[in-house]
């Protein structure tokens, strides 16, 4: 039986044998040639100073001097790859480097798919900002140009607007303080001494204000003195009256002075 596992494995250690003997071959082979390369270097003889003729030969034996020595380096500094002559050996190692190879391309295609994908994206970003400010600048340019042409034109029919306007508002206005004197004189009207019987003798005596004239007063002291809006509280005031424009929000006693009120702003 070990007869027979003998026989069988002679052949393989003999081929291993063999393709290692090539190998050390090829490999002595090489390092005669990088032997026979760095003496010929050595041996070439040191260049002298040339005249000004003689300057593009002196580039050319300089570049050929640098080329070798180059080459005497890397052949110093690489690790000497002989391929085999055993087609097994050399079929495997041929099959390891083609895998590799397939592996590192593949992953430059990935890397180079995605960075495509980011530069596209990035590409109709910039397509569609770049059409907004194309937008953008047609928009300006047609305002310019309508601007250029009717100066004049839109000057005065904007002048006509605004006079337009301010009429409007001074008509709106004199019919709102119409409606607004309509209606404080019906529901809110002087007090007379039927109004005043709940008051004390000494009120009842007293000539009071309508509601009408508080609020006159105190509109027109808020549009003539924005910086001191308040109005001092007299005798001629009505109580219960300055109490309702207090409750309902119209008016605001003074912070310091209880005697002094105003109106509030809802203009501004």
């Amino acid at each position: 039986m070990m007869d027979e596992e003998e026989v069988i494995l002679s052949p393989n250690l003999s081929q291993t044998r063999q393709a290692e003997t090539e190998l050390r071959n090829e490999c002595e082979t090489l390092w005669v040639q990088v032997n026979k390369i760095h003496e010929r270097v050595n041996s070439e003889p040191t260049l002298g100073v040339l005249g000004d003729t003689e300057q593009p030969m002196l580039q050319i034996l300089q570049a050929k001097s640098k080329r070798l020595e180059a080459e005497v380096h890397t052949l110093d500094a690489k690790e000497p790859q002989a391929l085999p002559t055993n087609p097994t050996i050399l079929k495997a190692l041929l099959q390891k480097e083609l895998s590799k190879s397939n592996q590192e391309l593949e992953q430059t295609l990935a890397f180079i798919q995605a960075q495509r994908k980011e530069l596209e994206e990035d590409l109709t970003r910039e397509k569609s900002v770049l059409e907004q400010h194309y937008e953008v600048k047609r928009t300006l340019q047609s305002k310019l140009e309508a601007a250029e042409d009717g100066t004049e034109t839109s000057r005065s029919s904007q002048e006509k607007e605004l006079h337009q306007q301010r009429k409007s508002a001074a008509e709106h206005q004199k019919k709102l303080m119409r409606n607004l004197a309509a209606f404080v004189s019906k529901h809110f009207p002087k007090p007379t001494e039927k109004t005043k019987q709940t008051a004390d003798r000494e009120q009842r005596s007293k000539e009071y204000m309508s509601l009408l004239e508080i609020l006159e007063i105190l509109m027109n002291k808020c549009m003539d003195s924005e910086s001191d809006p308040y109005v001092a509280v007299d005798e001629t005031c009505w109580p219960p009256y300055i109490e309702l424009l207090l409750r309902c929000g119209i008016a605001l006693r003074h912070p310091q002075d209880y005697k002094r009120i105003r109106l509030v702003p809802f203009h501004l």
